[in-house]
């Protein structure tokens, strides 16, 4: 990390260890916040390093060059996945218990920002104590929080998902045949902020995380194949990938309705 103030903030260093930790699940995960904090040089010497590692059709080392000619360009890929005002700008999930800074509108999942605040010397017990924005650095205070509306669009987005037509559970081959990447045995698929790398994908890229889960899945079911497993992950797209693996692997599975564990609600699979 940059020995500077800017990043040395406590909020600061939170972003980067939440983004360290994406990229432990499967570094494609956390790309956003890499094209958002790294600078032109730096992600020009993080992919020639990637083309020296590896082939140069691997799919990280696409998506690095992708990243880095976009930074060069002054383009992203994720414009309009911000501006539906859903996606938290911290864990880069749907957001829930969703709220924005009045001052800005920037969005975030309410524990997110609350815990961030906490981390820059806010929260229980220091409300007259400012933070700041981790997207633009504007001041503000955690009992100025406001809660948001979910828009009108995402209902229409998640029926698709969520709500297969009655018949395709009745005819399980027309089922089969329309089965989109990564949905569970009843045709479900969790709300998602669209991950460019994975449009229009069938094979991902490995990632030592998600082989070493898939590893420990199979061999439970080899020597236990009437016992239920349930796996807990903090980011939706991780249980997205998992769920493309396990599809692929043809193992059952189903995504269960987010349970609060705590202050903090996590998807299961």
């Amino acid at each position: 990390m940059k020995k500077d103030a800017q990043n040395c903030k406590p909020g600061s260093m939170l972003v980067g260890l939440h983004s360290l930790r994406q990229m432990t699940a499967h570094p494609l995960l956390a790309e956003r916040h890499i094209q958002k904090t790294f600078d032109i040089l730096e992600l020009r010497l993080l992919y020639q390093q990637l083309l020296d590692l590896s082939r140069p059709q691997h799919l990280l080392t696409v998506r690095i060059g992708i990243l880095l000619k976009q930074k060069e360009d002054g383009t992203t890929e994720y414009t309009d996945d911000e501006d539906d005002g859903r996606a938290c700008l911290l864990c880069s999930n749907i957001a829930t218990d969703d709220c924005f800074i009045p001052v800005c509108k920037h969005n975030f999942c309410r524990t997110c920002i609350e815990d961030y605040a906490e981390s820059q010397g806010e929260g229980e017990g220091a409300e007259e104590v400012g933070s700041q924005c981790p997207e633009c650095d504007l001041p503000f205070e955690v009992k100025s929080l406001k809660s948001a509306k979910s828009p009108k669009k995402l209902p229409q987005k998640l029926s698709k998902q969520s709500k297969p037509p009655k018949s395709k559970s009745k005819n399980l081959s027309d089922r089969k045949t329309a089965q989109q990447p990564g949905e569970d045995s009843i045709g479900k698929l969790p709300p998602l902020v669209r991950l460019a790398w994975l449009d229009g994908r069938g094979d991902l890229p490995p990632g030592t995380k998600l082989e070493a889960l898939k590893r420990i899945i199979k061999a439970r079911i080899a020597t236990n194949p009437s016992d239920k497993q349930i796996i807990l992950t903090q980011w939706r797209a991780f249980a997205t990938v998992l769920g493309r693996e396990l599809q692929k692997e043809k193992i059952r599975f189903i995504y269960l309705q987010e349970k609060a564990i705590g202050q903090d609600y996590f998807p299961l699979l």
